[in-house]
């Protein structure tokens, strides 16, 4: 039973009234609110150059077409999007905004099965990138995710891509969930006793 069912059962039993009038107030308000949605967004450098490192000029090389492209800073962003709110949306439209002077040369979305499809709407390749891409998630219904992975490309000097950022036509408010490096922190417990180090899982 979900929240709404409990308050629709907790007006049930107390019956009409002044009681009942704050409850339904109570549930319209739980239905009609801004939807969260959550969003996890791990990064991971597959080449990274920085200023410190002009000794030896070096750079990857990726093929597209027949046609090599290279790149000093390369990175791809795992991302997963869950419908953490408590309403069904048919055509989840999701939009993605890179940092200033990062870009996308590839990206890919899956849904959990065949039944849900993420539609990439801006097509991006090493030579067509871009700094926003589209998507659209059919279905995101409650406790639904989508995986998305972008290749990213940051400019000479910078250490990482900045901040993603996500937005939609809905009426939903983008919630940070924990990174997987950040999950696995907070499930181990390190004690250092000199030179020893004795890890155990957080409880």
């Amino acid at each position: 039973m979900d929240d709404s069912e409990k308050l629709r059962l907790a007006a049930a039993l107390l019956g009409g009234g002044a009681m009942g009038a704050i409850i339904n107030a109570i549930l319209t308000s739980y239905r009609n609110r801004v939807q969260p949605v959550g969003q996890r967004t791990d990064v991971i450098a597959i080449f990274s150059r920085t200023l410190d490192d002009t000794a030896l000029p070096t750079a990857i090389t990726v093929e597209d077409g027949g046609v090599e492209h290279r790149f000093t800073n390369l990175f791809i962003a795992e991302v997963v999007i869950t419908n953490r709110g408590n309403r069904d949306i048919k055509d989840f439209r999701l939009g993605i905004t890179l940092d200033d002077g990062d870009s996308a040369i590839n990206a890919t979305a899956k849904g959990a099965d065949r039944m849900h499809v993420a539609e990439q709407l801006t097509k991006v390749c090493p030579a067509t990138s871009s700094d926003t891409i589209d998507f659209i998630l059919t279905p995101f219904n409650r406790r639904d995710s989508y995986s998305l992975k972008l290749w990213l490309v940051a400019p000479d000097g910078k250490a990482a891509p900045g901040a993603i950022k996500f937005s939609s036509d809905e009426a939903v408010r983008f919630v940070r969930m924990p990174t997987v490096a950040e999950l696995m922190q907070g499930a181990l417990i390190e004690l250092k006793v000199g030179p020893l180090s004795i890890t155990r899982p957080n409880r």
